[in-house]
C-alpha cells in the first residue's frame, strides 16, 4: 500500500515497485490479490489501510519507513495520526527503514528494531539529458527537497552569506512548513542573499532548473 498524491501514487514509491519488480516480486498496488503472501505498508499516510488489509486476508503486515518527522509528532493536527502509526509499528511482523537514520528514530519512537532495506535507487530519477531541457545556465544554486524542519535550509542560507559574489538561491520542494519558509525569506533579507521559493512545480520545470543551476 503507498500514498497516492492528486490520484498517483507517489513517484518514489512507484519507483520501489518497480525495483521489487525487476527483482522478480509480484506487486499488487494498494489492493491485496489472492497470492498475496505480505502486506507491505510504505510510509505512515497509509500504514492503517494496509493493517486493515493484513488482518482482513490473514497476512503478515511489513511496514516499510521512509522517516519519523519527530517536529510534529505531538502538533495537534498529527498526533493521534502518529499515535495510532506508532502502534502499527510495535505490531508489525517486520519494519523497514529507508536508511540507518531511520532505523534509530524507529527505534526511538516505537521501541522496535528496523532492518535497513535500500533497494539501490537513486533519490531522483528524472532523466536530465532530454532535448527540452537545453537550456542557458543561470547563475543560481538549487536547493530540491521538502522544506521542513530536521533538514535545517537555513544553513545553506548562511553558508552563502560567508562568500563573495554570492548567486541566487533557489528552494524548490513538492512541499514546506510555511513558518520555515519564512524564517528562510527573513533570513535571506538579513544577510543579503537573494531567495526564490517554489513549492509544487511540475517535475519538468523542476529539472530545467537543475539543468541551468551552477550547483
Amino acid at each position: 500500500f503507498a500514498p497516492t498524491w492528486e490520484g498517483r501514487v507517489d513517484d518514489l514509491a512507484l519507483a520501489h515497485i518497480e525495483r521489487l519488480r525487476d527483482l522478480g516480486t509480484q506487486v499488487s498496488v494498494n489492493a491485496v490479490s489472492d497470492d498475496c503472501s505480505c502486506v507491505l505498508s510504505y510510509g505512515d499516510t497509509v500504514a492503517e489501510t494496509a493493517l486493515a488489509g493484513a488482518r482482513r486476508h490473514r497476512l503478515p503486515l511489513f511496514a516499510y519507513v521512509l522517516d519519523i518527522p519527530f517536529w510534529r509528532l505531538d502538533a495537534p493536527p498529527y498526533a493521534d495520526h502518529y499515535r495510532g502509526f506508532r502502534e502499527i509499528l510495535i505490531g508489525a511482523d517486520q519494519v523497514f527503514a529507508l536508511s540507518a537514520e531511520t532505523a534509530r528514530a524507529v527505534n526511538a519512537f516505537a521501541d522496535r528494531e528496523a532492518t535497513v532495506w535500500r533497494m539501490g535507487l537513486p533519490m531522483s530519477n528524472m532523466d536530465l539529458s532530454r532535448e527540452e531541457l537545453d537550456v542557458e545556465p543561470d547563475d543560481q544554486i538549487i536547493y530540491v527537497s521538502r522544506i521542513v524542519e530536521h533538514k535545517h535550509p537555513e544553513l545553506i542560507i548562511e553558508a552563502l552569506a560567508t562568500i563573495t559574489d554570492v548567486p541566487r538561491l533557489l528552494m524548490m520542494g513538492k512541499s514546506g512548513e510555511g513558518p520555515l519558509i519564512d524564517r528562510c525569506q527573513r533570513l535571506a533579507r538579513e544577510v543579503g542573499v537573494s531567495l526564490d521559493v517554489v513549492i509544487g512545480a511540475p517535475r519538468l520545470e523542476v529539472a530545467r532548473q537543475i539543468r541551468s543551476s551552477k550547483f
